[in-house]
């Protein structure tokens, strides 16, 4: 009999089956254990060491515990029966079991073991479903918001965010499954039109464009670095890029670009210069003939990236620039620092540095785009 259970305890053991994804284990069997509030008190887990509710089926045959549980019919009414679960000697048992199982009824999951938002959505598609709940992947995000930052520490919220937006690239998520995922993490990802808002992220100059070059650092290849760190920060979002490599990209193919996807925000990364080797700090510029969702774009990401950025700040400016010219929605440019600056040229070359303005960014893109 279970005697004493807890979350780091139970995690250390899943990471000890190479076919699961222990947090996705976790929180799995967190939500299934879970008595009157309290985690891993459930009278299945500390009777059978069944932290899962996995039933006896044909091949079973070990010890069985009988006892009364709750099922949903399609049309989501509850009923309540008695069944035979699988009973084992221990957690680590169990563990082998529930893996063994995953592997013969649930291959979506062992496909995706590489991302527990993935694998969630493994245990409620395909031939077999897990549980019955209809509401079953809501109550799996929300632990795993509980969950994750005693697992993950001060990365959790990161962690949550990065792992959906992979789960999205990689299609580990049916539709209905993402806009729960979006929806419990507080993500204002979604249009109107039921569609995930999207940005394009213009990463200045590139290819036989190096931009503003200084101490042997070329603007390129900043702006292409922090459009790709931005990025991967907006989980939830479909994000697109201008160039994505040392490409040299057109400006109008830029704004064509943000055009054709029809995105809800574009935001053009810089790195300023200047003759005076005092000039410094950073800003952002929106069109001399800016909308009123521009504006407040740039505000949004200004605040955010001068609280965050440690240089002197220059404040909003307008400018006739073509990228943001001829986007057909608010667009920004970002200038990060004065690249022939020496204080700011050691910060936009420093990859913490580069990390936390990222971060910002993100942040700021985030704020305005839950806004509309």
């Amino acid at each position: 009999m279970l005697k004493s259970m807890d979350n780091l305890t139970f995690y250390s053991l899943a990471q000890r089956r190479t076919k699961l994804n222990a947090f996705a284990a976790l929180c799995q069997c967190h939500h299934e254990t879970r008595q009157n509030g309290k985690p891993w008190s459930s009278e299945l887990c500390w009777a059978a060491n069944n932290c899962a509710g996995i039933k006896r089926g044909s091949g079973w045959t070990g010890a069985i515990y009988n006892k009364v549980s709750w099922e949903q019919k399609p049309d989501g009414t509850k009923y309540t029966t008695e069944s035979a679960f699988r009973k084992y000697d221990s957690i680590a048992d169990f563990l082998a079991d529930y893996e063994a199982k995953l592997a013969s009824m649930y291959p979506l999951c062992v496909a995706r073991q590489d991302n527990f938002w993935g694998y969630f959505d493994g245990l409620i598609t395909g031939t077999y479903k897990w549980a019955t709940d209809k509401e079953y992947m809501r109550r799996l995000a929300e632990t795993a918001v509980r969950l994750a930052p005693e697992i993950f520490g001060e990365a959790a919220e990161l962690k949550l965010k990065t792992a959906l937006l992979y789960a999205l690239e990689k299609g580990y998520l049916s539709d209905a499954n993402a806009a729960i995922v979006i929806d419990v993490l507080g993500i204002g990802a979604i249009r109107d039109d039921g569609k995930q808002k999207t940005i394009c992220l213009d990463a200045g100059h590139g290819g036989k464009d190096p931009g503003a070059v200084s101490g042997g650092v070329k603007e390129k290849d900043i702006a292409l670095k922090m459009a790709k760190l931005i990025g991967g920060r907006l989980a939830g979002y479909t994000v697109a890029y201008t160039r994505t490599d040392d490409s040299y990209v057109d400006l109008s193919e830029r704004a064509t670009c943000a055009n054709r996807i029809k995105a809800d925000l574009f935001v053009s990364i810089h790195c300023n210069s200047a003759a005076n080797a005092q000039a410094n700090g950073v800003e952002v510029f929106t069109h001399t003939s800016q909308s009123e969702g521009s504006m407040d774009a740039a505000n949004t990401i200004y605040k955010k990236l001068f609280a965050a950025a440690s240089m002197v700040g220059r404040g909003i400016k307008a400018a006739n620039y073509a990228v943001l010219r001829e986007t057909k929605m608010p667009a920004v440019l970002v200038e990060l620092g004065f690249i022939s600056n020496a204080a700011d040229h050691a910060k936009l070359t420093n990859p913490a540095w580069q990390e936390q303005a990222a971060a910002a960014i993100a942040s700021g893109i985030e704020e305005y785009l839950e806004r509309i």
